[in-house]
């Protein structure tokens, strides 16, 4: 019989957590055993932990993804959503609730039907899809004994890491073939590498990073933050700027209005403090971040070559007519979907776009209702007292920054599921003390 761990996780379950990323960094970087290693380690601590254990695990990874294989394109990741869902199962005793059963049968069915309509190849996308969607089921079908803010905080610490391996890839020869990356070119002909993390995309990195500042801006907002908080927002909004992504500095500039909202219709007093916290994390990000990349970032920002949507935009308004246009003129594909992986010629740039030229609007709106019945079940058990605009803060954002980017194919997509849910159970209520 396993001996399961205690739950949360202990000081020492989470000292594995690190030992786990450096195998996989180190199997990256010269040995594919210790890939082997990892992942064998990954699996025991899967299967011997509880609830929160398993989804810290796959929340610390999820930045780790794309270096985390063995050979081949696809990535173990995505078996480690195999083990936790069989875990989780063993946990609930193999005794699930209809709603999550519902939500299962729609998404098998929405993706599956797809199939129909892509090439053959995709088959195992579909599979792995459909994997995540049900370990995000699982993960939030009871969220009662979930520490969020661990969760978020661990987020934040895996991005940070990932960033850092990035930053050191030139010692990490391995880690090259899995590393791309974007080069912003200036006036003065120099290029500035853009950081993506091991992404590999400016964009899909810093939609993590924006989730993860949201949610620890919510806490130091609702006067739940503390230094570690702080010093993980200030390090994340450094790589941010490094990212040189416009889609990030708008994100930004939408997670700081909210928490401003926030402050004006609940605790207006705590605005000037704010204001005051945020001047300090600007002049520490000043000392910290190469000048170079601020005027880049402000540049890319606010200076626009040629006054048009589609130019500022790098060409994603002519992108998004394409879709439209594809989607008025085959009734077939609006309603019912074309296939998950199986776009134009170029990818939507879009999470809506994406996600109604890929599942249709039939699909979209049984996916969207059977989650939000789980969810919301799931989310009861924790009954939080008193829910602000900061619980819906990551959400938020994920649809702010969904304009502009793919999501649903990222095999991150399962992990923003289960954190922006669980956060909106979050307590977050000490204004009221």
């Amino acid at each position: 019989m396993l001996i399961e761990m205690s739950n949360p996780p202990n000081g020492h379950v989470r000292v594995l957590y690190v030992v786990m990323l450096v195998l996989y960094i180190l199997g990256a970087s010269f040995s594919s055993i210790l890939t082997v290693a990892g992942l064998l380690m990954t699996v025991y601590v899967i299967v011997r932990g509880r609830r929160q254990t398993i989804i810290e695990v796959m929340v610390v990874l999820s930045s780790f993804a794309g270096i985390m294989k063995v050979s081949g394109q696809y990535t173990l990741y995505n078996l480690l959503f195999v083990v936790a869902i069989l875990r989780l199962l063993w946990l609930d005793r193999l005794r699930v609730s209809t709603r999550f059963l519902t939500f299962s049968i729609v998404i098998a069915i929405v993706s599956t039907t797809g199939l129909f309509f892509s090439e053959v190849d995709t088959v195992f996308g579909t599979i792995s899809f459909l994997a995540g969607l049900i370990f995000a089921g699982l993960a939030v079908a009871d969220t009662s004994l979930y520490d969020i803010r661990a969760i978020v905080r661990l987020f934040a610490f895996g991005i940070i890491v990932s960033s850092v391996v990035f930053m050191l890839r030139d010692y990490l020869p391995g880690i090259r073939e899995y590393v791309r990356y974007a080069t912003h070119k200036m006036d003065s002909g120099a290029r500035l590498v853009r950081f993506s993390g091991l992404i590999g995309n400016p964009n899909h990195y810093t939609l993590s990073l924006s989730l993860a500042i949201m949610g620890l801006l919510a806490y130091l907002v609702a006067g739940r933050g503390n230094k570690i908080d702080a010093i993980l927002l200030i390090v994340l909004l450094a790589f941010g700027i490094y990212s040189l992504s416009k889609s990030f500095f708008l994100g930004l500039l939408f997670s700081i209005l909210i928490a401003i909202t926030h402050l004006l219709k609940n605790v207006s007093w705590r605005l000037a403090k704010f204001t005051i916290i945020m001047a300090i994390i600007c002049l520490v990000l000043v000392q910290i971040v190469n000048v170079e990349y601020i005027d880049a970032l402000i540049t890319r920002v606010f200076v626009a070559e040629r006054l048009d949507v589609n130019y500022y935009t790098t060409g994603r308004v002519a992108i998004f007519r394409m879709y439209i246009e594809f989607m008025i003129e085959n009734l077939r594909v609006l309603f019912l979907g074309n296939g998950l992986f199986n776009p134009l010629e170029r990818d939507s740039h879009s999470f809506y776009i994406e996600t109604i030229y890929s599942l249709g609007l039939i699909g979209t709106f049984m996916v969207v209702l059977t989650y939000f019945g789980l969810s919301k079940r799931g989310l009861r058990s924790r009954k939080t007292p008193k829910r602000s605009l900061l619980n819906y803060a990551p959400l938020l954002v994920f649809l702010f920054r969904g304009l502009a980017i793919n999501v649903l194919l990222s095999i991150l997509f399962p992990v923003y599921l289960v954190i922006i849910t669980l956060f909106i159970g979050e307590d977050l209520s000490v204004d009221s003390h």
